[in-house]
């Protein structure tokens, strides 16, 4: 077992790893009293991450497969700077939310394959349906790893029958999509991609990985500060609301209300999904 800590506060554990734990019911993560636990696939074996911030920043330990290379990921994702200090947005709404939540920090995660399958299966289906397909994939072709159920890895899903995950709830464009992406970190090695810029060309190559996919892939899996999901059903609305007091909006007018936020745009888009939570 290897622990760490990374001296960076505030952080706010829950929000920063917001797909840490994909659903209350998530057999793959635990979040209680202020401490994260993920199970997740490496090429060596499961691994278990358990990640809590306190006073001191935030502290971290890393057992199981890989746990050099998982814990060197997740201390330089911690350590790096994610541009919160240089974000300062003239809007009102943005500026006291900013205020209001200074610890949501956007993270490299390591288990990014398990963040990428998630955004897959939340294409074109309520998050709740995502979620429960998600647990039955887990448990189904995943293992168990002490209290955690640990997901299929990117090569067991890469050698699936599609209908495999069809069988799961899962539709067939999903499916193969799902089974595309995997095939692709399988070959690649999640930990492997560093450079967002080429990530980004890349997922937009694999068949039925569109730009709201990629999108959402590099922002929770990345911590990609301005990554911008378009083609989402309620963003834009929620957007155009906040910033503009406008009732509906579109892809378009997202953009143009975001441009002055251009480097901080998924910040802003995370904050606003804040504020309409709280």
């Amino acid at each position: 077992m290897i622990r760490g800590r990374v001296a960076i506060r505030p952080f706010d554990l829950a929000r920063s790893f917001a797909m840490g734990r994909f659903g209350l019911y998530d057999p793959t993560a635990s979040l209680a009293r202020g401490r994260l636990r993920k199970a997740f696939a490496t090429p060596s074996g499961p691994c278990v991450v358990e990640i809590a911030a306190g006073d001191g920043g935030v502290s971290y330990s890393v057992d199981g497969g890989d746990e050099r290379e998982v814990a060197a990921d997740l201390e330089d994702a911690i350590a790096t700077d994610d541009g919160l200090d240089a974000f300062a947005p003239d809007h009102p709404v943005l500026a006291k939310l900013h205020r209001a939540l200074p610890g949501l920090r956007l993270v490299r995660v390591p288990w990014r394959f398990d963040v990428a399958l998630s955004v897959v299966l939340q294409q074109r289906v309520t998050v709740r349906e995502a979620w429960q397909q998600w647990t039955r994939i887990a448990k189904r072709y995943g293992q168990k790893h002490g209290d955690l159920q640990v997901a299929p890895s990117a090569e067991t899903i890469a050698r699936m029958e599609t209908w495999r995950l069809e069988e799961l709830g899962v539709d067939p464009k999903r499916a193969r999509a799902a089974v595309a992406l995997a095939r692709d970190f399988h070959r690649r090695g999640s930990l492997a991609w560093t450079d967002r810029a080429r990530i980004r060309k890349h997922l937009h190559a694999i068949r039925g990985i569109g730009p709201w996919t990629t999108e959402m892939t590099l922002g929770y899996g990345w911590g990609d500060p301005d990554a911008l999901p378009l083609a989402d059903v309620h963003l834009p609305h929620l957007v155009a609301w906040a910033l503009a007091r406008e009732s509906s909006g579109t892809d378009e007018r997202m953009v143009e209300l975001l441009e002055p936020m251009r480097g901080h745009r998924f910040r802003a888009v995370r904050l606003i999904l804040a504020g309409v939570r709280r």
